[in-house]
C-alpha cells in the first residue's frame, strides 16, 4: 500500500492527539517530513539536531537525556514515552524506529513535567533511594534493510541490550507497533481502540530469511 508522506504525518500527530484526550500525556512532539539523501523522506518528530546514541541503549543515562532532550513523539504520565519514526522512499516504508522506552522508576501521581522526571531521578539517586528503580527495558523496533545480514534481521526487536536482535517477520505499521505495546503493557485502556487499534494500518511484507525462520522470532499482523 503506497504511503504519502502526509497521510503519515497526519495519522501519527492525530494518534498522539487522542492519547492526549484521554489524559495519558505528559508532553508531546508534532511529527514533520524531513528531505534526506537518495530520495528518503523521513517522518519523525522535530529535527533539533540531537544524536541518538545506539551504545547507551537501556542505560539510565540514556533515558535522562532523551526526557531531557525531548526526544520522543509522545511522553506519558507513568514517565515512559514513545518514539515513532519512519522512512520513506516513493511512497514506500523502507525503515523504521518504533520504541517504548518504560520508565525506570515509579513517579509519585503529581509528576506534571519532563523537568520534574528528571529531577525524581537525580534526587532518588543522590538519596540512595532504590525502592521505586525499576528493571525495564525498552522495547525498540527497527527497519534497517540497508545493514541486513542473517545475524542483522532486516526488522527486528533491541530488549535489554543493543547486540540484541530478535528477528522480526515484517516491519511494523502504526497499528501493528501500538497494539503491541498497548496489549501487552497497558491492558487496562485496551478497550480504548482510538489508542491503539484504530492507527493507521498498511500491509507489510515476510522479511526473514530461511536462517531467521529457523529461530525464535516474532510474527506481526
Amino acid at each position: 500500500m503506497p504511503i504519502q508522506p502526509e497521510d503519515l504525518i497526519s495519522a501519527i500527530n492525530q494518534l498522539i492527539f487522542e492519547w492526549q484526550k484521554s489524559g495519558f500525556i505528559i508532553d508531546s512532539r508534532n511529527h514533520q517530513a524531513y528531505q534526506k539523501s537518495n530520495g528518503l523522506v523521513e517522518v519523525t518528530w522535530g529535527n533539533d539536531g540531537y544524536v541518538l546514541k545506539e551504545n547507551d541503549f537501556s542505560t539510565l543515562s540514556e533515558y535522562c537525556s532523551l526526557i531531557e532532550n525531548r526526544q520522543y513523539s509522545m511522553l506519558l504520565v507513568d514517565g515512559s514515552f514513545f518514539q515513532i519514526s519512519y522512512g520513506l522512499r516513493k511512497r514506500e516504508v523502507v525503515r523504521h524506529r518504533l520504541c517504548w522506552y518504560p520508565s525506570p522508576i515509579k513517579f509519585a501521581d503529581d509528576l506534571l513535567d519532563s523537568g520534574g522526571i528528571i529531577d525524581a531521578v537525580l534526587d532518588k539517586m543522590a538519596k540512595g533511594d532504590t525502592r521505586f528503580f525499576q528493571s525495564r527495558s525498552p522495547l525498540r523496533f527497527d527497519f534497517s534493510p540497508d545493514h541486513a545480514s542473517d545475524l542483522h534481521p532486516e526488522v527486528h526487536l533491541h530488549i535489554g541490550h543493543e547486540d540484541c536482535r530478535i528477528p522480526v517477520k515484517s516491519a511494523l505499521s502504526l497499528r501493528a507497533f501500538m497494539m503491541f505495546v498497548v496489549e501487552n503493557f497497558y491492558v487496562d485502556i485496551s478497550t480504548s481502540s482510538r489508542l491503539h487499534r484504530e492507527a493507521l494500518n498498511w500491509f507489510c511484507g515476510d522479511k526473514l530469511t530461511h536462517n531467521q525462520r529457523q529461530r525464535i522470532h516474532f510474527n506481526c499482523l
